[in-house]
């Protein structure tokens, strides 16, 4: 079970944006989606702000997560994978607008700082039927052929090529992840030495007074 909330040894709390260089992640981000073309993100796991993202598709950018009866579909995954991600695992959920959406936690001093976003994309064999798609444009008021040139251009996957680009996430994941505790470790220590210094400026301020 991941922990829900922020703490660590000191009073402070961190989250990742705190503790890494997201503008390196996102060069990252950038040149894994040149490689693969799978879409990734990395969302901050308390307040669900995109930290990092390469690649998310206009089907679900500018469709499915404006209009406000599909957007509960894609929320229902991100709660779904997100409620049922555990460390060192992944977590796979087909919205029901159709698409695969997987995730991985970033974990860190035992918390749950933030999840690695793959997703977007389809299963070999697995596309819905067009016609699935004509119906929601219609159900949903959505422009028909932006709406079927979006689908177009949604990446096919075969199952063995995603779990050789989920493999590299993984250790992807670990590594942001083996980061940030360093990173943690350090802003813990700083701030506990500048505790006892405040605190024996504070005892050699009595002993003058005394």
């Amino acid at each position: 079970m991941l922990p829900n909330k922020k703490s660590n040894t000191t009073d402070e709390t961190y989250s990742l944006a705190d503790l890494i260089d997201l503008n390196a992640v996102q060069r990252m981000a950038d040149s894994l989606y040149k490689a693969t073309g799978l879409p990734i993100g990395l969302i901050d796991a308390f307040d669900g702000s995109v930290l990092v993202g390469a690649g998310w598709q206009d089907i679900c950018v500018l469709f499915h997560r404006v209009n406000p009866e599909t957007l509960k579909r894609c929320k229902e995954s991100d709660s779904f994978i997100k409620a049922n991600l555990s460390e060192n695992s992944s977590s796979h959920y087909k919205c029901l607008n159709g698409l695969w959406d997987i995730g991985l936690p970033i974990i860190v001093s035992n918390q749950h700082l933030a999840t690695l976003f793959l997703g977007q994309f389809f299963y070999e064999g697995e596309i819905p039927d067009q016609q699935f798609f004509i119906n929601q444009a219609s159900q949903y008021s959505f422009n028909q052929k932006a709406y079927l040139d979006a689908l177009d251009r949604v990446p096919i996957f075969t199952r063995d090529k995603v779990q050789t680009i989920l493999e590299y996430d993984t250790a992807l994941a670990r590594f942001i992840a083996d980061l940030a505790e360093k990173s943690l470790l350090q802003k813990q220590g700083e701030a506990e030495r500048m505790t006892l210094k405040n605190r024996l400026q504070q005892a050699q301020k009595m002993d003058t007074i005394g």
